[in-house]
């Protein structure tokens, strides 16, 4: 999760998620790994989750307080009112730094029909740091971490959220840890032993402990600290949720309180370090990773894990419920009852979201806020648990789209995206920027400072012009006795929306570029020309494809029509006077012959 708890809106509907397909490519299980870990037990009760099972050792250290403040970057305030709330009698002057040693075992996102290797991992980690300013909020700095080496899921997925990754070799290699002398000991003393797998770097955490009658700390206060957010870098944070509820953690599998002894040289220490005779606690729960995080001022969006590439479906969502445009006093009485009807979990969902409209009707405040469209000029909107999440850019790397056959909103990549970036896509219905703020703080409630609208004035104002101009064009397009009358301008000007459309929207897959060549398409069409019909139906399929998919209508609509492009009804419907020569075949030009041809720029 990104890390800022604001509950706005941020922008838009906001969501989702790095293509999580993108996150788990193939990665490599150290060799001979048998693991004695329960298997997952909630994967399908939460298909759009990353789930698994989280097993190990978490020890509390005392440490100075002074000493924290020196490893700890000045800029991250330590709540020690928070941990002294929790336990009043922990020692004056000390902190509670974790040593933390894990086995992440059969992790699942069902949703995507995903299931990566398992890993371990071993860090120092320092709970109670206070990065909003708000001296409430408490967040877990974890720079740096060993995890096992060959996982590259585990560690371009941690590296993404700015830790720094050792690979790592884990003894034992699959277990949350391995009983002493193969547990011929009978007072059930345990270790866990983690050390870079390059030995020159020297690297390594080791604990060792035992059970113990009791654990000063008490569970409570491992729930807390083990659930707060984790973060190396605070734009980013990773908000997994271990769950204390299920068969991994409840009886007869309940957690055991351990003593035992730490030694690690791993940052923020640059030394090595030991401990003796410090508690905590040995279990195995279950967790949670929801594909959002929150963001600074924006509330919660989603951040790409990995790369992704442009065309990557990211998501598609299934809305909790749809309603008619309508007023808000009509609107309120036809959404009670629908609420009424959603699972007590869908409900905190829909109520999660941000109400730009407060008052004297909440419930149509919320969807008027985040309700989308169930297609272009729908008058029926959808309410979506995750996708109304995703924020919101006036040159966004996402487009959203509502297929009519399967019932599903959709979010696909339409540029290249970089793990660590977030996923955004446009509210607005186009226009100059001063347009666009008046609609964002009207509609949404906030002011846009992405990257178009934060360019210094020059930029900014060439950017309005020419989304002045993209404005203008598209506009004169659409005008029928014109294209009518003279087909030839209107082509033109097809042409010269499409280079400033490029301009704009640089690497961009945008919905602009597909309704411009499917009016490209019709303006031949209409005049007979069945090449160039053909040509432009099938650039107006690709687009789609990367904005859509394949399973789209439009797409299939676009697919058919590059096929057979006198199909379309409106063939001819003004003149053949662009009817071609069948014996011409357009492709035997050469790329530059093909552009001039294709824009009719011979003539």
């Amino acid at each position: 999760m990104l890390c800022s708890l604001i509950p706005t809106r941020g922008s838009k509907p906001t969501l989702l998620f790095s293509a999580i397909a993108a996150l788990f490519h193939t990665s490599l299980a150290q060799d001979g790994c048998v693991t004695q870990c329960s298997a997952n037990p909630h994967a399908l009760d939460y298909p759009n989750f990353i789930s698994g099972n989280l097993n190990g050792t978490t020890l509390i250290v005392p440490i100075p307080l002074t000493t924290a403040r020196d490893l700890i970057p000045s800029e991250y305030g330590i709540l020690e009112h928070a941990y002294r709330e929790l336990l009043p009698t922990f020692p004056e002057g000390m902190y509670p730094m974790m040593a933390v040693g894990v086995h992440d075992h059969d992790l699942q996102f069902p949703a995507f029909g995903i299931h990566p290797d398992d890993f371990s991992r071993a860090a120092l980690e320092f709970p109670f740091l206070d990065i909003l300013g708000d001296n409430y909020s408490s967040f877990r700095w974890a720079a740096t971490m060993l995890i096992t080496a060959g996982n590259e899921v585990a560690i371009t997925g941690s590296e993404g959220f700015g830790i720094t990754v050792y690979p790592g070799v884990f003894d034992p290699p699959c277990n949350a840890y391995a009983y002493t002398d193969g547990g011929a000991l009978s007072d059930g003393a345990t270790y866990f032993h983690a050390a870079s797998d390059n030995v020159t770097l020297d690297r390594f955490v080791d604990l060792e402990m035992a059970p113990a009658l009791n654990d000063p700390h008490g569970l409570g206060f491992l729930k807390n600290i083990t659930n707060q957010p984790v973060f190396a870098n605070p734009s980013i944070c990773d908000n997994y949720q271990r769950l204390f509820n299920t068969s991994l953690t409840l009886p007869p599998n309940e957690p055991v309180p351990v003593r035992g002894s730490v030694r690690a040289l791993i940052e923020p220490f640059e030394v090595a370090q030991s401990w003796e005779d410090v508690f905590g606690w040995q279990l195995s729960t279950g967790f949670l990773e929801p594909p959002l995080v929150a963001l600074p001022g924006k509330g919660q969006g989603l951040v790409a894990k990995s790369s992704i590439p442009k065309g990557t479906r990211i998501l598609s969502e299934k809305p909790l419920f749809t309603v008619p445009n309508m007023s808000a006093e009509m609107l309120e009485r036809v959404v009670m009852p629908k609420l009424k009807s959603l699972t007590k979990e869908e409900q905190r969902q829909f109520f999660a979201l941000h109400n730009n409209f407060p008052g004297k009707y909440p419930f149509a405040g919320i969807v008027k806020t985040n309700a989308l469209p169930c297609g272009s000029g729908a008058s029926v909107g959808g309410i979506y648990p995750t996708i109304c999440r995703i924020n919101h850019s006036c040159l966004p790397n996402c487009h959203n789209n509502w297929n009519e056959d399967l019932q599903l909103e959709t979010i696909h990549a339409i540029k290249d995206i970089r793990a660590g970036e977030e996923i955004t896509i446009d509210y607005s219905d186009g226009g100059p920027s001063d347009t666009r703020r008046i609609k964002f703080q009207q509609s949404f409630g906030f002011s846009c400072d992405c990257v178009v609208c934060s360019l210094p004035p020059a930029e900014l104002k060439a950017s309005d012009d020419r989304r002045r101009q993209i404005g203008a064009l598209d506009e004169a397009i659409g005008a029928p006795y014109r294209m009518m009358n003279d087909p030839a301008a209107s082509l033109a000007d097809c042409y010269a929306l499409l280079r400033t459309l490029e301009d704009e929207y640089p690497h961009t897959a945008s919905a602009l570029v597909a309704r411009l060549y499917y009016d490209a398409f019709q303006i031949a069409v209409a005049h007979g020309d069945r090449a160039r019909g053909e040509r432009f139906a099938e650039r107006a399929y690709k687009a789609r494809v990367m904005m859509e998919g394949e399973d789209s209508p439009a797409t299939k609509e676009m697919k058919a029509l590059s096929l057979n492009a006198s199909s379309h009804s409106t063939f001819g419907a003004y003149s053949m006077k662009w009817k071609g020569s069948k014996k011409f075949n357009p492709d035997e030009l050469n790329d530059a012959e093909f552009e001039r041809w294709l824009w009719r720029q011979n003539k």
